[in-house]
C-alpha cells in the first residue's frame, strides 16, 4: 500500500465488514492516511454485499478510472473482473510472526 500511495495511486476499499469491525481496522491500520475516501466503498454504508452488487456499486462511481481490486477469496475476484475491475487473487497473509490461532501468544 505504502509503494502505492508513494507512486500517486489513489488506495480504496471494497469491504463487507461489519462498521464496528471497520472502524477498528480503518484505526488500527491508520487507514485515514491514505484511503481515498470517495473510494470507501463498505457494506454497511451503502446496504449491499460483495455477492450482491457492492462491486457493481464501486465500478459505477470509479468509472473512467483504472482501478486494481485484491481479494483473498477467489469468488470475490471473480465478481470484481464480472463489474470491470482489473482483480487480482491475493494469497498470501500478514508475517508469521503477527499471525494469531490456537495455542499461539504471538
Amino acid at each position: 500500500l505504502e509503494a502505492c500511495r508513494m507512486s500517486g495511486a489513489a488506495t480504496g476499499v471494497v469491504t463487507d465488514s461489519a462498521a464496528f469491525i471497520f472502524e477498528r481496522q480503518a484505526r488500527v491500520l491508520a487507514m485515514e492516511a491514505w484511503l481515498d475516501p470517495e473510494l470507501r466503498f463498505t457494506s454497511h454504508q451503502t446496504g449491499l454485499r460483495k455477492k450482491h452488487g457492492l462491486f457493481e456499486h464501486a465500478r459505477a462511481r470509479t468509472a473512467g478510472r483504472a482501478v486494481l481490486v485484491v481479494d483473498d477469496r477467489p469468488g470475490y475476484v471473480a465478481r470484481a473482473a464480472a463489474a470491470g475491475f482489473a482483480a487480482l487473487h491475493f494469497e498470501g497473509g500478514p508475517p508469521a510472526t503477527s499471525r494469531r490461532g490456537p495455542g499461539r501468544t504471538s
